[in-house]
């Protein structure tokens, strides 16, 4: 067991520490102050890059012509794959308070997922018992939260020319601005990317028939956000919603139900 996972240790610190290709290709180009000769150059763009901005250096180098520039950046954008749909995202707060995601996307393992992302914080050198209890904290959100009812899926093209696919799921709709920061800097987006995602996945959404402020004492005043068609299963809405946010204990969720439902028959008397 320990030398299965030193050794998914040693890969994910390869991986991380390598820069990741999203795309590559072979060029033909007039080599330089030689117009009748042509040579093949590569150009690749990798994890981080702008797309665009590789395109007009590469052809600002090689002397290429708009046309060619344009038809450069379109040969890129179609040699890169689909990603396959990421469907649920988790946040993990390390011991130096730094703030981590782990993600799946769908068909990962994520029994794999939790291990090597609790490897690479350095948690199986504290404690085995803690290891194994927040790989099965860990692993039991990513799996609720990726089994939950799809809401809308959510087409994004990286600037780096990643084609990415971000499954909203039930749960996830009330704090769509936090849940776009989450996937943001998962996807290794830029910042300026969170509120327009929010925007668009606003209006993908079906529209909301009610916002209930919850207020949990310490925390951040969450909204819970109640949309058309969601009456008929208003138990699982609230379900969701208090998985997401961590409210386990039955009073406080008792306590949303109560309020939830007061709002929505005002005329109701409260018990």
């Amino acid at each position: 067991r320990m030398d299965e996972l030193e050794r998914k240790l040693e890969e994910e610190r390869e991986r991380l520490s390598a820069k990741v290709e999203v795309v590559s290709v072979n060029v033909n180009v007039q080599k330089a102050g030689q117009p009748n000769s042509v040579e093949s150059v590569n150009l690749t763009v990798y994890q981080g890059d702008s797309l665009t901005d590789r395109v007009r250096e590469f052809g600002a180098k090689h002397e290429l012509d708009g046309v060619a520039r344009t038809r450069l950046e379109a040969h890129l954008k179609a040699n890169i794959p689909d990603s396959q749909p990421i469907s649920a995202l988790v946040q993990a707060i390390t011991k130096l308070g730094s703030v981590e995601v782990l993600g799946i996307m769908l068909g990962e393992n994520a029994t794999d997922k939790v291990e090597r992302f609790l490897l690479m914080q350095g948690i199986i050198d504290q404690s085995e018992d803690e290891f194994r209890d927040l790989q099965e904290e860990l692993e039991g959100k990513l799996v609720s939260r990726s089994s939950s009812r799809l809401l809308v899926e959510l087409p994004v093209v990286a600037p780096d020319g990643r084609k990415l696919a971000l499954q909203i799921r039930d749960g996830e709709q009330h704090d769509l601005v936090e849940y776009m920061r989450t996937f943001a800097k998962y996807a290794k987006l830029p910042s300026s990317s969170v509120q327009p995602l929010a925007q668009e996945a606003l209006r993908r959404l079906p529209a909301a028939v009610l916002q209930v402020p919850i207020n949990l004492g310490g925390s951040r005043q969450l909204v819970l956000t109640v949309s058309r068609g969601d009456e008929e299963r208003l138990d699982e809405l609230i379900s969701n919603f208090c998985d997401r946010h961590g409210i386990k204990e039955e009073s406080a969720q008792h306590q949303i139900k109560r309020t939830v439902r007061s709002k929505l028959h005002p005329g109701a008397t409260l018990l």
